[in-house]
């Protein structure tokens, strides 16, 4: 016996809210200790040291509860298609993106390419 698809849906996406905040807890503590983050300066309106890496944890919560999904659904044993696949390769370039900005630091020029180059991926999957 399956469950409503409105009871799933709300079990998925709790499971994922739950895996995102465990997720995003535990990138800002290890950014804590390695100090990688924001001091204020001239341009930033924060007092004092901002960690950073939270990316990890959103992509963690998200890319959970599409797997879920996937599985719930039995969709993942039928063959995923081909622009879940696009979809996927531009959300892990834009969380890469997002990690080498937070360690090095990326111009706008460069983060906006890659948006670019992400989105471009997304459409021709």
């Amino acid at each position: 016996m399956s469950l409503p698809i409105a009871i799933t849906s709300i079990i998925t996406g709790i499971l994922a809210l739950i895996i995102a905040q465990l997720a995003t807890r535990r990138t800002m503590a290890i950014a804590k200790t390695r100090k990688i983050g924001s001091l204020p300066n001239d341009r930033k309106i924060h007092v004092g040291f901002i960690p950073s890496m939270g990316g990890i944890g959103i992509f963690a919560g998200i890319s959970s509860g599409i797997l879920l999904s996937l599985i719930w659904y039995d969709t993942f044993w039928q063959g995923i298609s081909l622009h879940y696949a696009g979809i996927a390769i531009g959300a892990m370039l834009m969380l890469f993106t997002g990690i080498l900005d937070d360690l090095r630091g990326l111009s706008a020029q460069q983060k906006f390419m890659a948006q670019i180059l992400a989105a471009a991926i997304v459409i021709l999957f």
